[in-house]
């Protein structure tokens, strides 16, 4: 019997590649003739480089970067070992400017900003890297990518010619972008699965506002609205309304006006990068999950692409999640599914006992996932 890990990370709580260890060390203390593969996913969000690092048998790098609030940290990239067509370095923007670099702080939407990620990105090319996978999910920011801009050495002035620091706090004095002497000279693929445009209603500060601290998401509106109309201007690009503009705070946006970056699906990139299909169509069983899985899940996240490879190969799957909601939503797509939590357990305390409540969980679910995996006797 062949079973397939698939499991994206349990936000907060442990890593990716510690759900699927969990779970194969479980599953081979029942079976212990069973062939498991281990195949931690991500879909562009927090686990992305440590899941392509581990597909692909690079190395991950410690780098100096920047928080949201400009503070110094350390962030990561991965360095892959060359394969046509193919990044040679990946990096997630929420290892320098996503919310959970400021875990438990104030946060200060118009101070806010994606210098972090400009650096990562500069310090990619810099250990010789041509091509760079970056992810954008978790972002902290609202800032259109400007803050990736000036680190890559753009140059925002006001109409005095005078060099904006503090973005986006003061976007709407912004009157002219100068690009630097020289190109960035790095090929940037963007592993991102939200499809928002910069502005309006589904835009990023009226949809993901809130959960970065923007109150109200008017003048964000209008800032960003500014920057889009300087971009045309100055850079001939009209790009608020495509697709994925609106991803990490109109980090989208920046990316593509700013570094020439292509915008992919995170899951399907990543998914590609992974070798995951074939590995899918060799399984018996594959067991996916993430740490909340709710109709969320059916739009775009990794336990769902997992599991239509798993319907176009016509293989069990079934689901595990820290958090189970709308369960009856996702029945369709998962032959059987499990929440670690019980009900009456607060979240914070669920967290902390991550490890042990998904061990618990597998142990009494492995009995039916064996029998899902076994062929009948009839067919």
């Amino acid at each position: 019997m062949r079973v397939l890990l698939a499991c994206d990370k349990f936000k907060g709580s442990l890593s990716g590649a510690e759900v699927n260890r969990i779970l194969a060390e479980t599953w081979l203390r029942l079976v212990p003739d069973c062939d498991v593969d281990c195949c931690p996913i991500a879909d562009g969000g927090e686990g992305t480089t440590q899941a392509v690092v581990i597909a692909r048998g690079g190395r991950i790098a410690s780098v100096p970067s920047l928080n949201a609030l400009d503070e110094p940290i350390e962030s990561e990239i991965g360095l892959l070992p060359p394969l046509d067509g193919q990044p040679d370095a990946v990096a997630e923007m929420s290892s320098a400017s996503g919310l959970a670099m400021l875990a438990g702080r104030r946060l200060e939407p118009l101070r806010a900003n994606t210098r972090g990620t400009g650096l990562l990105m500069m310090a990619a090319r810099n250990m010789g890297a041509g091509h760079l996978l970056l992810g954008i999910g978790g972002s902290a920011t609202n800032d259109g990518g400007c803050g990736m801009a000036q680190a890559l050495g753009f140059r925002f002035l006001d109409a005095s010619g005078r060099e904006l620091q503090v973005l986006p706090r003061d976007l709407m004095h912004l009157h002219r972008i100068l690009p630097p002497p020289q190109p960035l000279g790095l090929q940037i693929s963007v592993a991102c699965d939200v499809t928002n445009p910069l502005l309006g209603p589904q835009g990023c500060s009226a949809v993901y506002g809130r959960q970065k601290g923007i109150d109200d998401p008017q003048p964000h509106e209008q800032a960003l609205a500014h920057l889009a109309m300087i971009v045309k201007k100055d850079l001939g690009l009209d790009l608020a309304g495509a697709a994925g503009s609106g991803a990490a705070g109109g980090l989208g946006f920046g990316l593509q006006v700013f570094a020439a970056a292509k915008l992919q699906s995170g899951f399907d990139w990543i998914a590609s990068l992974l070798g995951l299909e074939a590995r899918v169509a060799a399984a018996d069983l594959i067991i996916t999950g993430e740490g909340r899985m709710d109709q969320q899940t059916l739009h775009g996240k990794g336990p769902m692409g997992v599991a239509s490879l798993a319907a176009m190969h016509g293989k069990p799957v079934v689901a595990i999640a820290g958090r189970l909601e709308h369960a009856e939503s996702l029945a369709a797509h998962f032959a059987d599914l499990v929440s670690c939590s019980p009900p009456h357990l607060e979240l914070e305390a669920a967290m902390k006992q991550a490890a042990a409540l998904l061990e618990q969980a597998a142990l009494g679910a492995l009995p039916r996932w064996q029998q899902l995996a076994t062929p009948s006797p009839l067919s």
